[in-house]
């Protein structure tokens, strides 16, 4: 494993982040969107990803996948950094990434969006106006 890295803000970063995880969601199998021809397998923006699956089975597949792709590039991924969070459904099992337990969450905030359960979009809105006032 490495321990260091590019440093934070450097312009080379986003072209090698962006050519270093392009495959990273190659064999996940993702979810189905009506009116779309393919399954989208997750968003990535950076060094945030999320993996989309259709249920437990299908996502726990997918975790593995990152698994191995960040086994192959000697890259460590932060279990506690991670959360699941079940649109409808139960998870059936614990979820598991790089041998450490995924856990589950009730929200989970992406690229300043906090997304829920229920789709209610009231904490992105209090959260960015906490932001505004903190801002003026």
């Amino acid at each position: 494993m490495y321990d260091s890295g590019l440093r934070q803000g450097c312009p080379a970063s986003q072209i090698l982040i962006d050519f270093y995880t392009k495959d990273i969601f190659k064999g996940v199998r993702g979810v189905r969107v009506p009116g779309l021809t393919s399954r989208i397998p997750g968003l990535l923006f950076a060094d945030d990803a999320v993996l989309l699956a259709e249920s437990s089975a299908d996502l726990q597949d997918a975790l593995n996948t990152i698994t191995e792709w960040s086994d192959t590039w000697e890259m460590a991924v932060n279990a506690s950094k991670c959360g699941i969070m079940t649109i409808s459904g139960e998870l059936t099992t614990d979820m598991t990434l790089q041998g450490q337990k995924v856990n589950s969450t009730d929200q989970y905030t992406y690229l300043g969006y906090i997304m829920n359960s229920k789709w209610d979009v009231t904490g992105t809105i209090k959260n960015n106006k906490n932001k505004v006032r903190k801002a003026v």
